[in-house]
């Protein structure tokens, strides 16, 4: 029987508290999708039987402080003394606390700060074993990167490239490691491909399983500002309009439809996509469905 999804609705006086019910109503099927804790009475009972990891801004490094702590639920994190919870996680643990009781302390921004970094990152459906298939992999997240540049209209001076093993099979071996350059800013798709692929040939090692790999752009700023007095960076305009015709492409027939040669055709690697959404807009297979009462 086909599982049935739902688009989340949820509501919080807090950002903290909207967080945790937008995780709720994706979660719990019997919610239906819509989770609203706007109502002290309704937090307590979710708060009482909901583990302190699912507060968004406890991860897995704080978690087993606050386990050592006696602090397993949300309810226990909410009732703690505040002394004894800024000794574990400091002033953000207080605003937690502060957020998780009702009380505002996070602001919602209204204008989105510029970006700093962007990156396309991506764990493999199999195990890569061959530098030819690896190099597809970051020719594609490449590309995909330099995409979202132009999308945004940035342009990025600080590349890495990183690939890795699978930290929960380290008896197969464990490697990982992560190469960077400073280059002229840039938002070319095959400008970065081409400094992607130097340092993918810096940290390629044979004889490994690699479960993820990922390029990371660093340094944006708008597209075609000057970053030094004596830079000589100058797109032809032929060059731009070939680029623009690629995205005009991908975006008007799908991601992916135009690409570099060298991300590959084939693509058995191909990333896991286990959560993927729905695509609720452009498959009537995957249409939602609304019901009436």
């Amino acid at each position: 029987m086909k599982r049935r999804e739902y688009v989340p609705y949820f509501w919080g006086p807090t950002k903290t508290i909207a967080k945790l019910a937008n995780g709720l109503a994706k979660d719990r099927p019997e919610l239906e999708g819509l989770c609203d804790l706007t109502d002290p009475q309704a937090r307590q009972r979710f708060y009482r039987n909901v583990s302190v990891g699912e507060v968004w801004g406890v991860g897995r490094r704080l978690l087993p402080k606050l386990h050592y702590a006696g602090i397993r639920t949300i309810e226990q994190f909410v009732e703690a003394k505040p002394a004894h919870i800024r000794k574990i996680m400091a002033v953000t643990g207080l605003r937690l606390q502060a957020e998780l009781q009702g009380e505002s302390c996070i602001q919602i921004s209204e204008i989105a700060e510029a970006r700093k970094g962007m990156a396309c990152t991506r764990s493999f459906g199999r195990p890569i074993t061959t530098y030819e298939d690896m190099h597809e992999a970051i020719t594609g997240f490449a590309t995909r990167a330099a995409e979202k540049l132009r999308a945004e209209g940035l342009d990025a001076a600080h590349i890495a490239v990183f690939i890795q093993t699978n930290r929960h099979k380290r008896d197969d071996g464990w490697y990982a490691n992560q190469f960077s350059i400073s280059c002229e800013p840039t938002n070319d798709t095959f400008t970065i491909c081409r400094h992607a692929s130097r340092l993918l040939k810096q940290i390629w090692l044979k004889g490994y399983r690699y479960a993820k790999a990922g390029v990371m752009l660093n340094d944006l700023a708008p597209h075609r500002q000057q970053s030094t007095l004596f830079s000589m960076t100058s797109t032809k305009p032929a060059h731009e309009n070939l680029l623009a015709a690629m995205d005009g492409i991908n975006q008007k027939f799908g991601s992916g439809t135009l690409f570099p040669l060298s991300a590959g055709i084939k693509r058995d690697w191909k990333p896991r996509q286990a959560m993927l959404s729905a695509h609720y807009t452009t498959r009537l297979e995957e249409i939602m469905e609304a019901q009436a009462w």
